[in-house]
């Protein structure tokens, strides 16, 4: 399998986490049946304490910071994990900011209004965290209230065709702008998990598969595409560390997280779209097969590129910003 995550600078907690993530995600791909979450694996994810790990201890959590509580989501991305973790971990760091319990079972963020709006997995979600400006609300949607739809990837991709009533609403000290930042984070930093994954496997591959009596990975032209794939993947991965640290100073220095935010979305975006591309052109035929892990690991890497605001979008906002100092 491959290793996920930062080779240097890595905290112990950090790495204990992602061994025990590696753990928990060991088990056989979970693409067949993306569209629907496996009760079995979210509940081993949720004795793990991955969903709870952002939320603050006096509201349940385990108040771990930014990098540490994401490991489990960068791993889980790397093994194209059919599971909503990363939003649930988000849905329970709203909740503990507003002074409300964390939730065991997996739930979904919404920014505005929620109606139409695309829900990662939403028909079995528990509940959908709703972000208005100072205002968080918690609806508990029930299976009539889901317009079902699925992205490329075949995951779930639901949207509320009825927008049921606040089972709790309360005062939420962060901005609507901020949580924005920290959806796109989240899947900045799935795409950098699968960018890294995608050269893993297409190194493993080129140095296991041979032509012409020597392996794939002697030849020259193979050799400059693995390089550039790397330099991606590391371009990548430092975009997700950055804003990941970012994440933690959002309170003191929330201009910084929100550019981390944007160089990291751009960065990431770019890398997913040239790794994706390079890594089926050295596997051939092999890779767009449905029962080869890299199939459905490049399908979720486009989805997530354009999701929580795409390139193009967060670009305009980077330089806007920039402009404005």
């Amino acid at each position: 399998m491959w290793q996920i995550g930062r080779d240097f600078g890595e905290d112990v907690m950090e790495e204990m986490i992602r061994d025990t993530a590696e753990k928990v995600f060991a088990g056989p791909d979970e693409a067949a049946n993306a569209a629907r979450i496996d009760p079995a694996l979210w509940q081993q994810a949720n004795d793990a304490g991955f969903a709870i790990a952002l939320a603050a201890e006096d509201q349940g959590g385990l108040g771990l910071s930014g990098v540490e509580a994401f490991a489990p989501v960068r791993v889980a991305a790397a093994r194209g994990v059919a599971l909503p973790l990363g939003e649930t971990v988000l849905a329970n760091w709203l909740l503990s900011a507003a002074g409300l319990d964390v939730e065991e079972e997996a739930c979904g963020v919404l920014c505005g209004d929620p109606a139409g709006q695309p829900v990662p997995f939403g028909r079995d979600l528990a509940a959908v965290v709703v972000v208005g400006e100072g205002r968080l609300s918690v609806l508990r949607p029930t299976a009539e209230d889901w317009v079902r739809a699925e992205n490329m990837a075949g995951e779930a991709r639901d949207s509320l065709a009825t927008v049921p009533a606040a089972e709790t609403e309360a005062t939420l000290p962060v901005t609507q702008e901020m949580v924005e930042g920290a959806l796109a984070m989240l899947r900045a930093v799935q795409c950098a998990a699968a960018t890294r994954a995608a050269l893993e496997m297409s190194l493993e591959y080129c140095n296991t598969r041979e032509q012409f009596g020597r392996s794939l990975s002697q030849f020259q032209a193979i050799q400059t595409q693995l390089a550039v794939m790397a330099a991606e993947s590391c371009s990548a991965t430092m975009a997700a560390d950055m804003v990941l640290a970012a994440f933690d100073e959002r309170d003191t220095v929330p201009e910084r997280f929100l550019t981390a935010v944007a160089v990291a979305r751009v960065r990431t975006s770019e890398a997913a779209t040239r790794a994706a591309a390079t890594a089926h052109q050295v596997h051939g035929a092999i890779g767009f097969s449905g029962e080869y892990a890299l199939h459905p690991l490049t399908r979720r890497m486009w989805c997530w590129r354009d999701e929580a605001g795409t390139e193009e979008v967060w670009a305009e906002r980077l330089g806007q910003s920039l402009l404005s100092k």
